[in-house]
């Protein structure tokens, strides 16, 4: 791996470090839940003092990083679960969407990296999540190449008795 997006971190400060070959940045969690971090390797030529963050929160990190010479959109995000009421996940939801359409990030490829809290390409959406889910990777242009069996389940959902996908990383579709 050359990137990675971490949620449930628990970080206690937003901070930048370079350790153990990797560039790090971390947003705080809020009262010691949430907390996103951006791992990005540092044998990759980096431009870490031209780095913009869009936005930087407990739950969603969203910045533009030159990378090998390339500009790259990175958004990394924890969205909320059905715990949370349907005006907050869609809120939640229509904010990521926002963020990632910011003028600094118009015509640049975007890497996601999402705990969705939803699922994607079933085919039926369950959920208020799974809608906002779905229209944020079509309004960012991302793809999801590990929908669907036979790929890696990573959530039992109790209401339904089977395993589903909650986890996800979005490549730009151009």
């Amino acid at each position: 791996f050359h990137v990675v997006g971490l949620q449930e971190t628990r970080s206690r400060t937003s901070t930048y470090r370079c350790a153990h070959g990797w560039h790090m940045w971390s947003s705080a969690a809020e009262q010691g839940c949430g907390g996103i971090e951006l791992w990005i390797r540092a044998t990759l030529d980096v431009d870490v003092a031209g780095a913009t963050f869009v936005k930087t929160s407990h739950r969603l990190f969203v910045a533009c990083i030159r990378v090998s010479g390339r500009l790259l959109g990175f958004c990394v995000g924890h969205a909320p679960d059905t715990s949370f009421d349907d005006c907050d996940i869609s809120s939640w939801w229509r904010e990521a969407t926002a963020v990632c359409r910011e003028p600094c990030l118009k015509d640049v490829p975007i890497l996601a990296f999402f705990d969705a809290n939803a699922t994607a390409g079933e085919g039926l959406c369950f959920s208020v999540g799974a809608l906002g889910f779905e229209d944020f990777v079509a309004a960012v242009g991302l793809c999801l190449p590990s929908v669907g069996a036979p790929f890696y389940p990573t959530h039992f959902d109790a209401r339904t008795g089977r395993w589903r996908r909650i986890d996800f990383v979005g490549l730009p579709l151009a």
